[in-house]
Formats: structure tokens, sequence, C-alpha cells
């Protein structure tokens, strides 16, 4: 399923604007699933650093061993 991701505002009248850009790449038919996320997107990249953070205080030195393994 595509997926854009962008900024808006609420509108005056309580709608919310879809860009140009992306609502060009819509049919007038188009069925499209909405998500509204709130908040300040700083205290976002906030959370985001605490979770890189957190999730890389459980990699060990040791752990370094699996980086040497070939993809596939």
């Amino acid at each position: 399923m595509p997926t854009w991701q962008f900024e808006t505002h609420l509108n005056p009248n309580q709608t919310v604007t879809i860009p140009p850009e992306v609502a060009n790449q819509l049919t007038p038919e188009a069925t499209v699933h909405v998500v509204l996320m709130t908040g300040d997107p700083d205290e976002d990249a906030d959370w985001q650093r605490l979770a890189t953070e957190q999730f890389f205080r459980g990699y060990a030195p040791g752990d370094d061993i699996y980086d040497q393994l070939p993809a596939g």
C-alpha cells in the first residue's frame, strides 16, 4: 500500500487539506486510510533518541562477532 507522510493543519471548518503533490497521485474514488498524529516533532525525536540509547546499552563488545557473519 503506497504511503505518504506530510504535515498539515486543521482548517477552521475542521477539515484537513491534502497537499497537491499527494492529491495528484490519488484518484477521486480512492479509498484512503487516515492516521492523525499530534504532538511536538521534537518530543518524538527525543523519544527516538532515548529508545536508541536504551537499545544499544544491551549491546556488549562481544556481540560484534555477529556483525562479521556473512549476510544471506
